[in-house]
């Protein structure tokens, strides 16, 4: 069972690194395909047998340890979806403004870029920087709240 799982992973791992190589073209090269299947199938070769008893363990780690920066950032790109979602459901904070209410990168300038100094109805810096947290620590609850504004119901 553990082997039929390992290489139907391979397989489709191997499947969307290569068209991601390939830069999505449909049909990628054979020999383009037999590279990325050669060289998983050697990483997870060498992580078993440097594992030896532990060789799971080690996988497991490693597989953690590559998802984690990944998890960080889609854990950005939710305060991104909130963000469109409100633009589609016609949102005023998001029509009457040029740009964001927050910027990923505005704790860099303490919550008051120089872009928005200038705008008289600029949020204030607590509303700023209360946004951005929320929606980094539980992108949910602003998901939540479109959803109530959509649909008119909580439950």
């Amino acid at each position: 069972g553990l082997l039929l799982y390992f290489i139907s992973s391979c397989d489709s791992g191997t499947y969307v690194i290569d068209r991601l190589a390939a830069g999505g073209m449909h049909g990628p090269p054979v020999l383009q395909r037999i590279y990325w299947v050669v060289t998983q199938g050697a990483v997870t070769s060498a992580l078993l047998l440097a594992g030896k008893s532990n060789a799971l363990h080690a996988l497991e780690t490693v597989s953690i340890a590559a998802g984690f920066p990944f998890t960080i950032i889609m854990c950005l790109l939710c305060t991104s979806l909130y963000r469109a979602v409100r633009f589609d459901t016609m949102d005023p904070d998001l029509h009457e403004r040029t740009r964001f209410n927050t910027g990923l990168f505005d704790w860099t300038e303490g919550f008051r870029p120089v872009l928005l100094t200038k705008d008289p109805n600029s949020p204030p810096v607590v509303e700023r920087a209360t946004s951005l947290g929320i929606a980094f620590i539980a992108p949910y609850a602003a998901m939540h709240e479109t959803n109530v504004r959509l649909f008119g119901t909580s439950g």
